[in-house]
C-alpha cells in the first residue's frame, strides 16, 4: 500500500479494478494497484 495526495487531502490505500460482463453478470478480471498509481495503468498491459 502507498500513500498520494489528492488535492488538500492524503489518501492511503490500495484501488480494486474490476471487469466483468453486463449481459451475463460474470465478474471476469480483478486486480488491484496501490493508491499511488493511476487509473490507466492496469489497462497497459
Amino acid at each position: 500500500m502507498r500513500q498520494t495526495r489528492k488535492g488538500n487531502q492524503w489518501r492511503f490505500g490500495m484501488k480494486i479494478h474490476i471487469g466483468f460482463d453486463d449481459t451475463l453478470g460474470l465478474i471476469l478480471s480483478i486486480d488491484t494497484t496501490a493508491a499511488n498509481v493511476h487509473d490507466i495503468v492496469p489497462l497497459a498491459f
